[in-house]
């Protein structure tokens, strides 16, 4: 459509305005090819928009106030196909650019109502895209959060493991921890009983590591513990340190509760499986060991 306009412009001797949308069609063009071949839709969206905004804006120059309308869908689009921040300078650049040439060629009036409308639709879209992108991030993190627990699930688990298994990742670790017998404590007490040692101890291990290390929901009463930057000693002070404090803090009328600790190391190249497998057979020798302890993988 673009190089429609610009052989149109051409054609009625507007060799200035023809030469910018031909020179936008081949933008967009070379924009959608870099898109297939790179795949990076990031930078291409923040390219585009920063070469429409300068195109439309080359467009206000030479034809002063008859240029504004191709403005408003530019700062819809810049705000659609790039970041909210990185599309507030570009759109408010604009904005603010064209304000300045309206002001300059336009009378006050036509330049006072263009500016007017154009800051309002920059700050609709603002709003509107940030809006947006804050449900977009709530909606992901409830996709990938455990709802009871507030832990990580197994969704997030693989890519929490994903960089631990990178040729230069250096030392890290991932801790399964199964609570003991906690099937008795559902017969028993109620699952209500239950889901309150779910929390609680989710709680505790969040409040017991560092920022850097996070806790997902296996599965049940199952938890895995990814320690990055952790070494094998350091990774069985944290574990012993956590079966303690179980055994220490959370009660089930005044009995306590306690937790089985399978530790692994991340081997370089490793499967997620792999990795998650020796964590395993590490928690089964706990169980076997008769619970409540820490096996090395």
């Amino acid at each position: 459509m673009l190089s429609g306009f610009g052989l149109l412009r051409f054609a009625a001797g507007q060799d200035a305005i023809g030469a910018i949308d031909l020179g936008w069609a081949l933008a967009f063009v070379a924009a959608l090819a870099w898109r297939r071949v790179r795949g990076d839709s990031t930078a291409v969206g923040m390219f585009m928009a920063a070469v429409s905004m300068a195109c439309s804006l080359a467009r206000i120059h030479l034809l002063g106030a008859s240029g504004i309308p191709w403005l408003f869908p530019i700062i819809l689009g810049t705000f659609a196909v790039t970041a909210p921040r990185p599309a507030s300078v570009i759109a408010g650049t604009g904005v603010a650019y064209a304000s300045i040439l309206l002001f300059a060629g336009a009378d006050r009036e036509t330049a006072a109502s263009a500016s007017i409308s154009l800051v309002l639709t920059f700050m609709v879209a603002r709003v509107t895209t940030t809006h947006v992108e804050s449900l977009r991030l709530r909606l992901e993190g409830l996709a990938s959060r455990d709802p009871l627990t507030g832990a990580g699930n197994r969704r997030g688990l693989d890519e929490a493991l994903l960089p631990l298994l990178a040729a230069d990742a250096g030392e890290s670790a991932v801790a399964l921890m199964d609570l003991d017998h906690f099937k008795v404590v559902n017969d028993r007490h109620g699952h209500a009983t239950g889901d309150r040692v779910l929390v609680e101890f989710a709680a505790l291990v969040r409040r017991l590591t560092r920022p850097q290390d996070r806790l997902f929901r296996y599965g049940g009463e199952e938890f895995v513990l990814v320690m990055p930057a952790t070494s094998e000693q350091e990774a069985r002070d944290v574990a012993e340190r956590l079966g303690r404090a179980v055994r220490e803090t959370i009660r089930v009328r005044h009995s306590p509760v306690t937790v089985s600790i399978g530790v692994a190391l991340a081997r370089s190249g490793e499967a997620v499986a792999t990795l998650l497998g020796r964590a395993d057979e590490a928690l089964y020798a706990a169980k076997s060991g008769g619970r409540d302890r820490v096996v090395m993988a």
